[in-house]
């Protein structure tokens, strides 16, 4: 008897640690997947760039440099395919806020008046026959003492890009011509003056300084560029960049000042491309690399892949046309946890065309 009660505590013992087994069981959480396609073809999103390019008459080298060493940023975007629209816009625009009578000063440019002439062409597109040509014409806006494409001669002091940017931004007709709400917008501000945007109206007796203390603030910018661009939190993705080609420093300026003109570092303009993201190069280092490197900072804010899981991010695996891209930001992908995003960079940067697959383990299971 005793044997048997033994036997039936040990086989109860037995069935109550194989049910505490199975409710402890754990499960394994099974790869996930994210296969970027339209019909097999990925299209890069599109971008809207706008030069706001000095017009002053001290500008002729620059805007010379500019437009002959386009190449170089156009490169990366015919490459990849991007679409684009490309226009000019010039510091004297601002003047359409004050000069009832001649509202056309914020109109996109085409050219000027002098040798250089008028393309005809306001919008650059992928579609455009000589991209290039076209904006060689477009960028020359004053040059060799040649009046500003205002009519006037711009004195030194009384740049005002940001207001300019802001003007050509908001004028009714290139919004139909140049804007498209779905595409991300760079604006390159280039000039060998520091920017003087301010509330008062302009006057040729009284160009502004440094220590103006009506200047607008480069965040008055930051804000207008948001709302702009529908921005309406810090945690969204920014959906656009300034970036700028200027008076880097004393030494720059003092190269640049041997024609006889006189310029000064463009401060305000290096605080607006810090502030949202863009490029910062030189009036004095080679256009070619310059240009190049804001391509690439532009190319690399439009190559950004949504993910509809949290990954955990050891486990991300990208492939590209069947090639697998190494994480790294320099020419590789990146992850970004603030907008749960896979960003491309470098030489990584996907064509038009590609397939891309990523595949992780995401962090749970779905339900």
């Amino acid at each position: 008897m005793k044997t048997k009660l033994l036997a039936l505590l040990v086989l109860s013992s037995l069935i109550h640690i194989g049910c505490e087994t199975k409710k402890a069981s754990h499960f394994s959480i099974l790869p996930d997947a994210n296969i970027y396609t339209q019909d097999g073809i990925y299209e890069p999103r599109k971008i809207d760039i706008l030069w706001v390019i000095d017009n002053s008459h001290s500008m002729n080298t620059s805007q010379v440099n500019l437009s002959t060493h386009f190449q170089s940023f156009m490169d990366k975007f015919q490459t990849l395919k991007f679409d684009y629209h490309i226009a000019v816009a010039a510091t004297d625009s601002w003047r359409t806020l004050y000069d009832p009578n001649s509202p056309n000063h914020s109109l996109l440019r085409d050219g000027d008046d002098s040798e250089a002439g008028h393309s005809g062409v306001f919008v650059i597109k992928k579609n455009t026959p000589d991209v290039v040509g076209t904006f060689m014409i477009n960028a020359m806006l004053g040059v060799l003492g040649t009046k500003g494409s205002s009519g006037n001669y711009i004195p030194a002091g009384d740049e005002r890009a940001f207001q300019s940017m802001m003007a050509t931004l908001e004028n009714t007709s290139n919004k139909s011509l140049f804007r498209r709400s779905d595409a991300f917008l760079a604006v390159i501000i280039v000039s060998d003056e520091d920017d003087f945007s301010r509330p008062n109206v302009y006057s040729a007796g009284n160009p502004s300084t440094y220590d103006n203390p009506n200047l607008h603030t480069v965040q008055s910018y930051v804000d207008f560029l948001d709302i702009y661009t529908g921005r309406t939190s810090p945690q969204m993705p920014s959906q656009y960049s300034v970036s700028t080609i200027t008076v880097q420093n004393e030494g720059c300026r003092q190269i640049l000042d041997t024609d006889g003109f006189t310029r000064y570092p463009g401060v305000r303009y290096m605080q607006l491309a810090e502030a949202t993201g863009g490029h910062i190069g030189s009036l004095c280092a080679p256009f070619t690399d310059t240009l190049a490197s804001i391509s690439d900072s532009i190319v690399n804010y439009t190559s950004i892949f949504p993910l509809t899981r949290v990954p955990i991010v050891e486990t991300i695996k990208i492939h590209v046309n069947g090639v697998l891209v190494p994480l790294d930001p320099e020419n590789g992908w990146t992850y970004r946890a603030s907008d749960n995003s896979i960003w491309f960079h470098g030489e990584s940067i996907p064509p038009s065309g590609a397939n891309i697959r990523i595949d992780f383990d995401p962090v749970s299971i779905k339900m």
